[in-house]
């Protein structure tokens, strides 16, 4: 009885682990096709999509601090039409 309790208890302490685990990485991703488009829509039509996403995510994997300001512009971006995005811009680390 009490090593299926202990069992039972661990395996539940692994999964806990493991979710919370998950959710930290979740909050990592950052949506440079988004971004990037939106920048392209909303600011520059001419603005190059393509290198501003690969410069997104090859950032976004090895530089917090441009996660952290991703993750900013993206929700200052989120749910606001194109007139109100401008501003978002003037702050985000994309391409220039």
């Amino acid at each position: 009885m009490r090593l299926t309790m202990f069992l039972a208890i661990m395996s539940l302490s692994a999964t806990t682990i493991g979710f919370f685990a998950g959710c930290n990485e979740a909050e990592k991703i950052i949506d440079c096709q988004q971004l990037c488009q939106n920048k392209q829509d909303c600011v520059n039509s001419d603005y190059d999509v393509e290198a501003c996403r690969n410069d997104c995510e090859h950032r976004s994997d090895t530089d917090e601090s441009f996660r952290d300001s991703a993750h900013v512009c993206e929700a200052c971006l989120d749910n606001k039409a194109c007139a109100e995005q401008k501003a978002c811009f003037l702050d985000c680390p994309l391409l220039k």
